[in-house]
């Protein structure tokens, strides 16, 4: 498997069926969404967050637009709040505004810990770009975090990151925690010793993306090499019938829905091992 992480060019796809229902009123998705849109820019944060939080069952692609802005530039509550609220909408457009929200809130622990909980809660493959991104931007703070979310998606196609994470730990593992001197001890400050405690981590988490357990990263790259990839199961959603279907490795694709008379846009979620 030489599959490697893209990074994420993703267009806003066809309306979904995901999320609840909208407000309680009866009123047109879109009309309501209108009246949220006005709303989540109120002066009152109590307002805003109710916005954000309705905008969770509104069926309505502009519904992901907005709540991608509230990701960056409002309060950490309400960022916080946009993030799940944006992963009831399960479409790439959701991981794309994750993604591009990382760099502003970079010193906002909680709230990246909420776009990790959003990330896991999507369950797509493309989201192992993002939990990368913050892996590498945050300093391994969250990557604890970050690793269970990548386990729990399950895509093989972590592999080459997580090689190379294990390659890092690995190397600051092997340092040294103090230097022993006649004068004493010293600590070495050039060990990372948050990414050397991921070690482990790092291989459960392999473990469980690839099916296999390897001793080392040097042998992740040599299996990555030797062409011994898995045969991996695509899975998809059918927004006609609410509902996900598996395309096993080398069959066509072919949603239970499709008749011939009526078109409509499936969304790949992820890939699963067989």
């Amino acid at each position: 498997m030489r599959t490697q992480l893209a990074v994420l060019l993703i267009g806003v796809v066809s309306p979904g069926v995901w999320g609840q229902d909208s407000a309680a009123e009866k009123i047109p998705a879109h009309a309501r969404l209108l009246i949220l849109k006005k709303q989540v820019v109120a002066a009152a944060e109590s307002e805003r967050l109710e916005a954000v939080q309705e905008l969770a069952g509104i069926e309505d692609d502009e519904a992901i637009v907005v709540l991608a802005a509230k990701l960056r530039t409002d309060t950490d509550a309400v960022r916080t709040a946009a993030a799940h609220a944006i992963a009831q909408h399960r479409k790439p457009a959701s991981v794309q505004a994750i993604g591009m929200a990382v760099d502003v809130n970079l010193q906002k622990e909680a709230v990246l810990h909420a776009f990790i909980e959003a990330l896991s809660e999507l369950d797509l493959c493309k989201c192992l770009t993002p939990l990368g991104a913050l892996v590498w931007a945050n300093k391994y703070a969250l990557a604890g975090e970050a690793l269970e979310a990548i386990g729990k998606i399950g895509c093989p196609e972590a592999v080459p990151f997580l090689a190379d994470l294990l390659r890092r730990a690995e190397t600051e593992e092997k340092k040294p925690d103090v230097f022993e001197s006649d004068e004493g001890s010293d600590e070495n400050r050039n060990k990372n010793k948050v990414l050397a405690a991921l070690v482990e981590k790092i291989h459960d988490t392999l473990g469980v993306v690839a099916g296999r357990n390897l001793p080392s990263a040097r042998d992740w790259y040599q299996w990555l090499e030797s062409d011994s990839g898995v045969k991996l199961t695509s899975l998809y959603y059918c927004p006609v019938t609410s509902m996900t279907y598996e395309v096993k490795f080398g069959q066509p694709k072919k949603c239970p829905h499709a008749d011939g008379k009526s078109f409509h846009t499936d969304v790949f979620l992820k890939h699963q091992k067989e």
